[in-house]
């Protein structure tokens, strides 16, 4: 039997230019970028102990980012960031697919009910984006916003190993469940 292949990409990172993109830091200093990796990190091992195989990229350039899980020929890819706002209040998980319907928005809808229960964050639900990483991958695709870095309180959890590990746990369930059609005991 042919091993799934899973693309997770960390969000944000080195540019081609040299540059580095943090994406959003949060008020204590914390990078989005070193969040991602750390959740992708902790992600990867728990799909590879499942028996998926892996590509786990980061890059700031969105074009190399799509063309090498589309190279790799992914059956799925995971895209890991927080989310930011003005409002140090602002709070949740929320999941992205590219449009309703198929099983981008199965996996979102999958990977957003496991975030909830895991982090018990606020549910601010799946949402439909026309982000490149969701419309231009070869394979159903998702965007996880794992919590606000720009909250304080969250920022906080996102610096716990506990929270990263229930966050990577949570995607890893909600894959499973998409792909395989089944229920993941946790």
């Amino acid at each position: 039997m042919k091993k799934l292949k899973i693309t997770i990409n960390a969000g944000h990172g080195l540019k081609n230019s040299g540059v580095y993109d943090p994406g959003a830091i949060g008020p204590g200093g914390l990078r989005e970028a070193e969040q991602n990796l750390e959740v992708a990190k902790i992600l990867e091992k728990k799909l590879q102990a499942r028996g998926f195989e892996t590509l786990l990229i980061q890059d700031g350039d969105l074009n190399d980012v799509v063309r090498e899980s589309n190279r790799w020929q992914a059956d799925y890819f995971i895209a890991l960031h927080c989310n930011a706002s003005t409002a140090s209040t602002a709070e949740g998980v929320e999941t992205y697919a590219w449009l309703p319907g198929g099983m981008g928005e199965r996996l979102a809808k999958a990977i957003q009910k496991e975030l909830v229960l895991a982090t018990g964050l606020r549910d601010r639900g799946v949402k439909y984006a026309n982000f490149r990483v969701l419309k231009d991958t070869d394979c159903p695709a998702v965007l996880v916003e794992a919590g606000f870095i720009t909250n304080p309180n969250t920022e906080k959890l996102m610096r716990q190993d506990v929270f990263d590990e229930k966050v990577a746990g949570a995607i890893a369930r909600g894959l499973e469940e998409a792909a395989f059609n089944r229920t993941v005991i946790k």
